[in-house]
C-alpha cells in the first residue's frame, strides 16, 4: 500500500508535466518529480510523509524542467557596437614601415 501512494505522487506530477511541449523538458520534469518524491518520503511519517512526497515532487518537477530549459537554450546573440567614428588626426601608420620619401623623390628611387 505505501508503495501505492509513493507512485502516486510522481505520476500526477508526470501527468502534468506532459503539458509541456518540449519532450526534454518532460524528461527533466520527471526525473524531477520523482527524486523529489524520493528525498519527500525521508520526512515525516503519516499523513505528514505523503505530503512532504507531493510537496518534494511537485518542487523537483518544476526544478527538473527549469533545469532543462536553461541547458537547452540557445546564448543571446552579440550585441552590435559600431565602429568608432573615423579621425584622420588619430591614424597613424602601420607598424614596420618605412617612413615616406622626401618631396620629389619616388618609392622606389634610390640614392647613392
Amino acid at each position: 500500500m505505501k508503495i501505492r501512494k509513493t507512485l502516486a505522487v510522481p505520476v500526477l506530477a508526470l501527468s502534468l508535466a506532459g503539458c509541456s511541449s518540449n519532450g526534454l523538458e518532460t524528461v527533466g520534469a520527471g526525473l524531477g518529480a520523482i527524486s523529489g518524491a524520493l528525498i519527500g518520503s525521508q520526512i515525516g511519517s503519516g499523513t505528514g510523509n505523503i505530503a512532504a512526497q507531493a510537496v518534494g515532487s511537485v518542487l523537483g518537477a518544476f526544478a527538473g524542467r527549469e533545469v532543462v530549459r536553461t541547458a537547452t537554450q540557445a546564448p543571446p546573440p552579440p550585441v552590435y557596437q559600431p565602429p568608432p567614428p573615423y579621425d584622420p588626426s588619430k591614424q597613424q601608420p602601420p607598424p614596420n614601415s618605412a617612413p615616406p620619401p622626401p618631396p620629389g623623390q619616388s618609392q622606389n628611387q634610390t640614392t647613392y
